[in-house]
Parts: structure tokens; C-alpha cells; sequence
């Protein structure tokens, strides 16, 4: 008998962030990855269409699992479901609640005995994210069904470090805006987010940036002028908490800007 795969898992988080962020109509990133543009889509704010977007899929996923033990995890919100209680407007509550707590009684199944942590889904991800953030949730995900610890959730929107504003072809005015909290997500990667290009040529920024703590050299090499364009440094771990300062930059165009992003792991948006 075994805990449920990595990428079920993971589908059930982003499954149930989605929801939570369509429920309050919370703009979900489409698109996320280094070497594209950033996007953000704007759903119909609603529980209704939340229900609609997410509950069959997921009601089919965790009531066809064929492991016994899954299956005895994971009916208890199939049922809640099928049984259809109202509940705040909307026949998914109920399914939420046991499906949270559904993933809570896996987690101890699986987790507890070996790491005397009772914690549940924590414990779990815990576990997996011990070497490398294999599998953490999304902040809306921590946001409505929460208590997940800060490292394993990651950034639900790209969260600016620093800005910079192009003032020559060699300069440029720093601005540090903010460290991520490492006491609500962990740490990520990091990246240069077009905020205003009209330049032509390309730009190389080398940055300090924070790698798990310590002062570390970044480079980034921006060669794409389309606005929102995600540009990966030279180190592309999730292992970054700030940026603090600029160190040197070359093929700068007066009046172009950038942002210094630590970025989510994924978007949740098709989930």
C-alpha cells in the first residue's frame, strides 16, 4: 500500500486553490515560467463557478483510486459530495472539508510512525520537500484550507524584491522593495520581470541576491524587450529570498525598467 503519487497530490492542491481563488475571484497566473510572459487571467468571482471549473474533476480523481488504503483515505469526500448537503450556497463545501482532512489522515498514515510528526498533509510535504521543494502548494491554497508550514507553500503571484530603473548603458537606479517573508512562503526562484523595455539591445544585470541566506552573484542576461517577459538567472534554484543590490550592467537602454521577482512554482490556473 502506498501514499498517493507526487502528481495526484499535486493536482488536488492546485485543484483546491483554484477553487479558493475563483470562489473570491483572485486573479490566477496562467502563465509563470522563466523565458515567457507573465499573465494573469481575472475569473468570474463565485463559488458557483469555482463548483463548476474543478469539483467533477477532482470528485473523479480521488474516487478512482484502486489502492485499498487510498481508496479508504479518499471516499470519505466522494460520499460528502454525492450526498450533496447545501452548505454556504454551494453543494462543494462539505466535499472541501472532508477532502482537507481526507489529505490530513493520509499524511499520518504515511508519515507519522516514521517522524513523529502529527501534523498530516504537513508532515507529508515536509517529507517530500526535505531535500529539494519537490511538492509545496500554492498560497491560495494555504489561504482558504491552511496550516501548511511556510516552506511548503510557494508565492501565489511573483513577489518583487527590487525594481530597477535604467538611467544609461552602464547604470541604473537600485530600489530594494521587500525580502519574501519566510514566514509565509519559502524560498524560490528568482527572476527579472520586464516592467517597461524599449530597448533593442541586450542587457546583462549582475545582482547580489540572497541563495538560503547568504550573499550570492546573479547573473541575468534580459534579451527579449516584450513587456512582462520572465528572464531565469544564471542560477535557477529555488533557494532565493531577496535581492539587495545591483552589482554591474551592461547594454542598459535609458527608461527601461525591471523587477527582480521570486516567482511560484507553477500556475494554477488549468488545474
Amino acid at each position: 500500500m502506498a501514499q498517493i503519487s507526487n502528481a495526484n497530490l499535486i493536482t488536488i492542491l492546485d485543484r483546491m486553490g483554484r477553487w479558493g481563488g475563483e470562489a473570491g475571484g483572485i486573479p490566477l497566473a496562467s502563465a509563470v515560467a522563466t523565458g515567457g510572459v507573465y499573465a494573469a487571467t481575472s475569473p468570474n468571482a463565485g463559488i458557483a463557478v469555482a463548483d463548476t471549473d474543478v469539483l467533477a474533476a477532482l470528485q473523479t480523481l480521488v474516487g478512482g483510486f484502486t489502492d485499498v488504503h487510498q481508496q479508504e483515505d479518499f471516499i470519505p469526500p466522494v460520499v460528502a459530495l454525492n450526498d450533496g448537503q447545501p452548505a454556504l450556497g454551494s453543494l462543494g463545501y462539505n466535499f472541501w472539508a472532508a477532502l482537507r482532512q481526507a489529505l490530513d489522515i493520509h499524511g499520518l498514515r504515511y508519515n507519522s510512525l516514521a517522524t513523529g510528526d502529527l501534523s498530516g498533509l504537513d508532515a507529508m510535504l515536509r517529507v517530500l520537500n526535505a531535500t529539494t521543494p519537490t511538492v509545496r502548494a500554492h498560497g491560495l491554497f494555504n489561504q482558504y484550507f491552511g496550516n501548511l508550514s511556510p516552506g511548503n507553500v510557494f508565492v501565489p503571484t511573483p513577489f518583487t524584491l527590487a525594481t530597477l530603473a535604467v538611467t544609461g548603458a552602464t547604470s541604473a537606479t537600485f530600489t530594494h522593495v521587500a525580502a519574501l517573508d519566510l514566514t509565509l512562503y519559502g524560498r524560490g526562484k528568482i527572476a527579472v520581470l520586464n516592467t517597461k523595455t524599449e530597448g533593442l539591445t541586450s542587457t546583462v544585470l549582475t545582482m547580489t541576491c540572497t541563495k538560503s541566506g547568504v550573499a550570492t552573484s546573479v547573473v541575468f542576461t534580459v534579451n527579449v524587450t516584450t513587456n512582462n517577459y520572465l528572464t531565469a538567472g544564471d542560477d535557477a534554484t529555488l533557494t532565493f529570498s531577496d535581492c539587495t543590490a545591483l552589482v554591474s550592467i551592461s547594454g542598459g537602454f535609458t527608461g527601461d525598467t525591471f523587477s527582480l521577482v521570486i516567482l511560484p512554482d507553477r500556475a494554477i490556473s488549468a488545474a
